[in-house]
């Protein structure tokens, strides 16, 4: 009897994980999950130079956190800053190491929700090659 219960249990669990996956799809393997997040803006960097900016809009609306998606090359990130639009600066206290094809941490913007101007990040190519790499900004 013991023996049928633990059965029925495990294909009850079963049953729901398996509902739960169908009605919440995981993404693709190989692609970064950006559900939720606002694409602020993209940059391919080539490496030849070792900075670069991202211009965000106002009509982007106003954010209170951002990732960072790295695609096609590794590559590390540093002196990272943050412009919103009343010219203050935010400097996220981050070295950040991307390996090919993926995501920061979140990084949670000081205050309220604001809008942001650019996003000015120096960085390194991780590697070696002339591939370039596609650095996106997401916000929530």
């Amino acid at each position: 009897m013991k023996t049928w219960i633990r059965i029925l249990s495990l294909a009850f669990l079963a049953a729901a994980a398996f509902a739960s996956c169908a009605s919440n799809p995981a993404p693709a393997s190989g692609v970064l999950d950006t559900r939720g997040w606002e694409l602020l803006g993209r940059r391919q960097v080539n490496f030849s130079a070792d900075h670069d900016a991202l211009t965000v809009t106002a009509a982007k609306g106003a954010f209170s956190r951002l990732m960072i998606v790295v695609r096609d090359r590794a590559l590390e990130m540093y002196d990272l800053k943050v412009v919103f639009s009343n010219g203050e600066i935010y400097p996220p206290p981050s070295r950040l190491v991307f390996g090919r094809d993926t995501r920061s941490r979140t990084i949670d913007l000081p205050g309220r929700k604001r809008v942001i101007r650019r996003i000015d990040f120096a960085y390194r190519s991780l590697g070696s090659g002339l591939d370039r790499a596609d650095v996106e900004v997401w916000g929530k």
